[in-house]
């Protein structure tokens, strides 16, 4: 049950004191456990990264809802983020990638390690904390455990990185993980990343983005 208190005029719930303490979790593995532990630049660009993102998360919704922003900027800062504003945050953190790479000299592919590194760690996390629900098996008197299929897949692909000669394969790592949470998605109760509620679609979506940057940012690698 997602409890929640007032602190003041803030409303604090426990999914997102879950939430922070599962990312928190992350980024402490990925500064001492993760393939990056001794990349610094690549650290610093990957919650740079993150950070663009979730302020994406929170503040596009404005740009989805312009004519009320004018009429009522706090009525639309109060609408929860959903699955227009995950693309977008996709967009940015891939976006935020790019920056680091041209303009520091970053890997892309060292960069896009991490990111997944972050994200598969805060979903074994998050997801054990909060167990969601999956939908009933119609010739099983039980639901889908779709929690344990998304820390599953979470961690296979913690491994797939550590076992990783090239961080060029990390791409096709995390794309192959965001097709996955879109069939896990379809078996949810509620699909969701993290604390935003998102349509199954937005998993292809993503993992077609990140797929599609990877294959660019290899070709041009090569050519250089």
């Amino acid at each position: 049950m997602n409890q929640a208190w007032m602190v003041g005029p803030v409303l604090i719930q426990l999914y997102m004191l879950f939430a922070v303490a599962a990312f928190a979790a992350a980024f402490v593995l990925l500064r001492y456990f993760s393939p990056l532990k001794e990349d610094l630049p690549a650290r610093d660009g990957v919650q740079n990264a993150y950070l663009w993102g979730l302020f994406t998360l929170i503040f596009s919704t404005g740009l989805f809802q312009l004519p009320l922003l004018f009429r009522d900027p706090l009525v639309v800062l109060s609408y929860p983020s959903g699955t227009r504003e995950a693309a977008a945050a996709v967009i940015v953190m891939l976006t935020a990638v790019l920056y680091d790479m041209r303009k520091k000299g970053t890997s892309a592919a060292s960069l896009i390690s991490g990111i997944a590194f972050v994200l598969f760690s805060a979903d074994i996390v998050y997801t054990f904390l909060t167990q969601p629900a999956g939908v009933d098996i119609s010739w099983l008197p039980v639901s889908h455990p779709a929690a344990l299929y998304s820390m599953i897949v979470s961690f296979i692909g913690l491994v797939m990185l550590f076992r990783l000669k090239e961080n060029s394969g990390s791409f096709y790592i995390l794309s192959v993980w965001m097709l996955i949470q879109f069939l896990i998605s379809l078996v949810e109760r509620l699909p969701h990343l993290f604390l935003v509620t998102v349509q199954p679609g937005f998993y292809i979506f993503a993992g077609v983005c990140i797929l599609g940057f990877g294959t660019v940012i290899n070709r041009l690698q090569r050519q250089t």
